[in-house]
């Protein structure tokens, strides 16, 4: 059951049953068709080995804001470039980042923007730079076969699934 907290139930108790089915029936939706196909989309294929014969790691992010995401879908992840972006990363932080490169194959940086440091560390691991923009939703014609896309919402998860899948 969906318990309905906040602003608009409080200023509008008249809105209040609506609003619980709509609650209701968004919370069924995500649970029983959006999580499920998002689940499909990040199943990793079988890998026997890279030509290196490194451990692999599928992503590293650029900061910390996508590990509820892989930890919701159960994806590994190297870690991330940094935990608070404003500050830039000390040089001894970012030799270690790049001597665990050595040992540990990454095949996708994922940010919002390209930087500087994503430059450096997408060389020095092999990495392949995936940006992820929020902002910028694929085209309703791109979606439109998916039936379980009916809203903004889902194309946003959509297109974070698409962007981690191309890595997996």
């Amino acid at each position: 059951m969906v318990e309905l907290q906040g602003f608009a139930a409080e200023a509008a108790p008249e809105a209040r049953p609506a609003l619980t089915a709509n609650a209701q029936t968004l919370a069924r939706h995500l649970r029983e068709e959006v999580l499920p196909a998002m689940r499909t989309m990040l199943s990793p294929p079988a890998r026997t080995s890279n030509a290196l014969n490194l451990s692999e790691t599928p992503f590293l992010t650029y900061h910390a804001a996508y590990q509820y995401f892989l930890g919701r879908f159960g994806l590994a992840h190297y870690g991330e470039l940094t935990t608070r972006p404003e500050e830039v990363m000390g040089a001894a932080t970012l030799r270690g980042l790049l001597q665990r490169a050595d040992t540990q194959r990454v095949r996708c940086l994922i940010g919002e923007q390209e930087s500087t440091l994503m430059q450096r560390v997408a060389s020095a691991t092999g990495a392949k730079i995936r940006l992820l923009n929020p902002e910028q939703l694929p085209k309703r014609s791109e979606v439109d076969a998916l039936d379980w896309i009916q809203n903004d919402y889902d194309r946003l998860l959509y297109q974070t699934a698409k962007t981690f899948a191309g890595c997996l």
